[in-house]
C-alpha cells in the first residue's frame, strides 16, 4: 500500500471515495473512513499511508485523531453524548467506539458545558451587579430624604475620610458623592450666583435675624440648591455675612486650619446667641404692646421675633392670649365679646377692621371725635378764636382712646344712640338724661347758658377798645 500512488479523495483501507460519510484524521493528518479505520486500528498500531505509529493498542486498538471539517454538522450531537448510537445507527457496519474516543468526546462535551456554564454565571453576575446598585441608591436616597427632614445639628463625629474630603472643607455626616460635587466645586461662579439667589445675609444685630434662625435658612437652602454639598457651602461662606458677623467670620477663618459647618455654628452661636432666659424673653413678650398707628402684621412680626429665641416655644392659644392683651385699648374692647382660638382668625378679624377703618377715612373722610361734640358746638358762635377750637379738637383726640362708646337709647356698649336699632326711648340728646327731652334739660340749660355769657363779653370788649383806641395803647 506504502507504494502504490497516493490519492487524498479515497479511503485507501476501502478503495472508496470519502463522499458523506463520516472520515476521522489521524495524528499524521490522514483522513479515513470511520467504518474502516476503527477495525484496522484494533490490529495494526500504524497508519496505513504512512507506516508512522499513530495507534494505540490496549486490549484493543484505539484511534487517535479529529474529526474533519465536514463533521461538524453532527458536532453538537456528540457533545451532548449521542454520536456513538447514532454513529451505530447511520453505519451498521463500524464497530463501538472504543475508550480513547469517548475520552476525546467527553473533553469536548466538558468543554462545551463550560461555555455555557460561563455564560450563564455571567448573566446571573450581571444581573446581581444591577440589583445591588438599585438598592443602594435606593437606600441612599432614603438616608438624604432623612437628613433633609431631620438635620443634626450637634453632630461631631469623626473625620470623613480622605476620598470624602475637599479642598479642606466639608460637613460630618453631610457629604455628597463626588460624583455630585465635582461640578459644583469645579464652578464656583455658579455656586456664588445660587447663594446671591438666596437673598439671607447675617449682620449680627439684635434687630436682625437671630442667629439659630439664619443657621437653619442656610441648611435649608443647601439641601434644595446646593445638593446637600455644605463643603462648597463653607468654601463661599464669605458672601453670607455682613458688618460685625463678617468680622467674626473671618477671625474664625484664619483659627481654624479646617473649616468645618457643624464648628462653624457652635462659633455662631457662642458669638451671637440671644444671652436673655425663657423667662427673660416672655417677660419682653409681654411688655411688647402695639404702638400706635402700627398694623396688626408689624406687630405680629415683632412678637414672632421674639418668640424665635424661646428654646420652649408658645402654644398657640399662649400666642393668642398674648397678642389680645397688647393690642391697643380701642382694638381690645372691639374683641371683648368674640371668641378667638387662633392666630389666623385674630389676624383677619384685624385685617378686616383696618380694611373698614381706611376704607371709611378715603371715601368720607371719617375723623375721630368725642361723641356727640357736634351738638354742644352748633350754640357756639362761629367767630370763636382759631386757638380755642384747635384745643378743643385736640382735647378731643386724645380723649378717644379712654372713651367707650355707650348707647343712650339700649345702655349697651360698641355704638351711639344714632345706630341703635332697639325701640326708641325718651332721653336728653344731649347728655343722656332719661325720662326728658332736651329742651327741658337743666343740665343742658346751664351749659348753654355758660357757652353764650362767652361771645357776649367778647363783643363788649372789642366794643371798648374801637370806641377807646387810645387806652388800648
Amino acid at each position: 500500500m506504502e507504494g502504490e500512488p497516493v490519492n487524498p479523495s479515497v479511503c485507501i483501507l476501502c478503495g472508496e471515495e470519502f463522499g458523506s460519510l463520516q472520515l476521522y484524521k489521524t495524528r499524521c493528518g490522514h483522513e479515513f473512513h470511520k467504518a474502516c479505520i476503527v477495525p484496522y486500528s484494533k490490529e495494526n498500531a500504524k497508519c496505513p499511508r504512512c507506516g508512522r505509529v499513530t495507534f494505540e493498542l490496549q486490549g484493543g486498538a484505539s484511534v487517535s485523531g479529529t474529526q474533519t471539517a465536514k463533521q461538524q454538522a453532527g458536532s453538537k450531537e456528540k457533545a451532548s453524548g449521542t454520536p456513538a448510537t447514532g454513529s451505530a445507527n447511520n453505519n451498521p457496519g463500524s464497530a463501538s467506539v472504543d475508550g480513547g474516543n469517548i475520552g476525546i468526546m467527553i473533553t469536548q462535551a466538558v468543554r462545551a458545558m463550560q461555555n455555557d456554564l460561563l455564560t450563564q454565571l455571567s448573566e446571573q453576575m450581571a444581573q446581581i451587579i444591577q440589583t445591588n446598585v438599585a438598592a443602594h441608591l435606593q437606600l441612599t436616597g432614603r438616608d438624604q430624604h432623612a437628613r433633609n427632614i431631620a438635620p443634626d445639628h450637634s453632630s461631631q463625629g469623626q473625620e470623613a475620610g480622605g476620598g470624602r474630603e475637599s479642598a479642606g472643607f466639608y460637613r460630618e455626616g453631610r457629604d455628597t458623592p463626588r460624583s455630585l460635587a465635582s461640578d459644583l466645586s469645579q464652578r464656583p461662579d455658579k455656586v456664588v450666583h445660587i447663594m446671591n439667589g438666596w437673598k439671607l445675609r447675617f449682620s449680627g444685630d439684635a434687630e436682625g435675624i437671630s442667629v439659630d434662625n439664619f443657621i437653619y435658612r442656610v441648611e435649608a437652602l443647601t439641601h434644595a440648591t446646593l445638593e446637600s454639598n455644605f463643603a462648597v457651602l463653607c468654601s463661599n461662606a464669605s458672601i453670607l455675612f455682613d458688618g460685625k458677623a463678617r468680622e467674626f467670620f473671618w477671625r474664625f477663618h484664619k483659627s481654624v486650619v479646617v473649616v468645618r459647618w457643624d464648628v462653624l455654628c457652635q462659633a455662631l452661636k457662642k458669638q451671637f446667641r440671644d444671652t436673655r432666659t425663657d423667662v427673660d424673653i416672655r417677660e419682653a413678650i409681654r411688655d411688647r404692646k402695639q404702638k400706635e398707628k402700627e398694623g396688626f402684621d408689624a406687630f405680629y412680626d415683632a412678637i414672632v421675633q421674639l418668640m424665635d429665641s424661646l428654646e420652649s416655644p408658645l402654644s398657640e392659644k399662649s400666642v393668642v392670649d398674648i397678642l389680645r392683651r397688647n393690642l391697643r385699648p380701642e382694638v381690645r374692647h372691639e374683641l371683648l365679646n368674640i371668641k378667638i382660638t387662633s392666630v389666623g382668625e385674630l389676624r383677619e378679624i384685624c385685617r378686616r377692621r383696618e380694611s373698614f377703618l381706611e376704607d371709611v377715612r378715603r371715601n368720607y373722610g371719617y375723623q375721630k371725635s368725642v361723641p356727640f361734640r357736634r351738638q354742644v358746638a352748633e350754640l357756639v358762635e362761629e367767630h370763636m378764636s382759631d386757638d380755642a377750637t384747635e384745643f378743643s379738637e385736640g382735647e378731643g383726640e386724645a380723649e378717644i382712646g379712654a372713651l367707650a362708646l355707650v348707647c343712650w337709647n339700649c345702655h349697651k356698649e360698641g355704638h351711639r344712640y344714632q345706630d341703635c336699632e332697639s325701640k326708641r326711648k325718651i332721653f336728653c340728646y344731649g347728655c343722656g338724661i332719661p325720662n326728658i327731652y332736651k329742651p327741658a334739660c337743666e343740665k343742658c340749660q346751664k351749659k348753654n347758658g355758660r357757652a353764650s355769657t362767652q361771645p357776649r363779653q367778647l363783643q363788649s370788649v372789642r366794643r371798648q377798645k374801637s370806641a377807646n383806641p387810645d387806652a388800648s395803647q
